[in-house]
């Protein structure tokens, strides 16, 4: 349904309202803050329970619901997020900044196939945790 309505319609200032609205269905929770901004094609979202973006039924893609949206870059603040699997299928992501987030296992960044940054806070991370990381995503301490 998202899929086709954003093949269908030419304005997607008013996606971010839409997606902050289902995910928040989906993820039963109300305590969900999700913002989009199309001119950016930025994603943050903020959330004190962790948020499941990929559906778990016998449909499902199993990519995450974000992946229409083409964003570049995400933001994933407070708990929102622990597995990012999460993100599977947004290959147009370039930049993901974890800074205080829940986040543990790096691994599946190496996946993003466009990913070239990640952003973290100091000591958020050991030295090991970084080593699972490909060479083509640099670090970035803020």
């Amino acid at each position: 349904m998202i899929a086709y309505d954003l093949k269908k319609r030419q304005n997607h200032s008013s996606y971010g309202a839409i997606m902050e609205s289902f995910l928040k269905k989906f993820n039963d929770s109300q305590d969900l803050s999700f913002k989009y901004e199309a001119h950016r094609q930025t994603i943050t979202i903020f959330s004190s329970i962790p948020v499941t973006l990929i559906s778990k039924n016998e449909y499902s893609s199993e990519q995450s619901i974000l992946r229409f949206l083409n964003a570049e870059r995400i933001e994933l603040r407070d708990n929102c997020l622990k597995n990012l699997n999460e993100l599977k299928g947004m290959n147009t992501l370039k930049e993901v900044d974890v800074r205080y987030s829940a986040v543990r296992n790096l691994k599946p960044l190496n996946k993003v196939p466009a990913l070239s940054r990640i952003i973290i806070t100091k000591n958020q991370f050991t030295k090991e945790e970084l080593s699972v990381l490909n060479r083509r995503i640099s670090i970035r301490v803020k």
